[in-house]
């Protein structure tokens, strides 16, 4: 029983009473009185429920804006362009592409995409030790092949691992049929080295659009984009530097290129500057409390041979 009634109240749950406003004649000040009161019980009644659904609202993440600029680019350059592409795309579809972290923590996450390579990826591995921190490296299939020893290094020393593709070609040029090919084949060679499939993915040159989004979520993978462009593949060191100490927020995804001189001259800067004003250092996984690697489904024939 949701209500009963008894002479000119109506009992309700939580021992809320109400009047009854009958037919009998009633003055204005009475109404006014009544609907006063009717109105202060039902915020009583509902005001949890709207403290519940304004605390949900409230945990929604913030999509940021991209920063990062370089004087040699101007803000019509289509790389500009994009950023309100990915960023539309980010907000329509906060699952399935992640522009940045929780924008209430003091942490962000260092990228490295292109990896691996034989000379400046073990560098920046060596200065990720010395800082006891985890990153993740957006690898290439085609780099992993030639490097297989620096990606099991990468893995070893915990850090994750993540897709950038099989050949590095922009999603927007190439079919569904060749984007599927390109990161399963990666995964593939990934799994032959540490047992493991990816399920960050970061389009190469950035490009993207809902298809490929949808396409890529579909794939049981989720788009990881940057909210912080360091430009090292363009700027030099004391460049990088000053982009990130300008445009530093909680919670930004940091990009960077693991194959860069001017990444390895400048990322124990980076590291050090942003140390002193607090940041933590996560790898995404970390960053967004979602795992990094697919379950491992066994099939029947697996199952044999495993027993075998």
């Amino acid at each position: 029983m949701i209500a009963y009634k008894t002479d000119n109240y109506l009992h309700f749950p939580h021992k809320i009473k109400l009047p009854i406003l009958c037919a009998e004649k009633k003055s204005v000040n009475e109404i006014k009185y009544l609907m006063k009161l009717l109105l202060s019980k039902l915020v009583f009644l509902f005001f949890p429920t709207l403290l519940f659904v304004s605390e949900i609202k409230g945990q929604q993440n913030k999509v940021y804006e991209i920063r990062g600029m370089s004087d040699k680019f101007n803000k019509q350059d289509s790389a500009y362009i994009l950023r309100e592409r990915v960023q539309n795309i980010a907000r329509k579809y906060p699952e399935k592409l992640i522009i940045n972290g929780n924008t209430k923590r003091l942490e962000v996450a260092l990228t490295f995409d292109d990896a691996p390579d034989p000379y400046f990826t073990p560098k920046i591995l060596d200065c990720l030790k010395n800082y006891d921190l985890r990153a993740t490296f957006f690898c290439i299939g085609e780099q992993i092949v030639k490097y297989p020893e620096i990606l099991k290094r990468i893995y070893e020393e915990g850090h994750t691992v993540a897709n950038h593709s099989f050949t590095h070609p922009k999603f927007t040029k190439i079919r569904t049929e060749r984007l599927l090919s390109e990161l399963n084949k990666t995964d593939s060679i990934i799994h032959s080295i540490i047992g493991k499939r990816t399920r960050f993915v970061r389009p190469p040159y950035g490009r993207i659009n809902d298809t490929i989004c949808n396409n890529i979520n579909e794939n049981g993978q989720i788009v990881i984009y940057w909210s912080l462009d360091t430009f090292d593949w363009l700027e030099n060191p004391d460049k990088m530097l000053s982009i990130v100490e300008q445009n530093i927020r909680k919670g930004d995804i940091i990009l960077m290129h693991s194959n860069k001189k001017q990444t390895v001259k400048v990322l124990d800067y980076i590291i050090s500057a942003l140390v002193v004003r607090g940041y933590n250092f996560v790898s995404i996984d970390e960053m967004i409390k979602k795992t990094a690697y697919k379950k491992e489904v066994i099939s029947d024939e697996q199952e044999q041979t495993y027993e075998n």
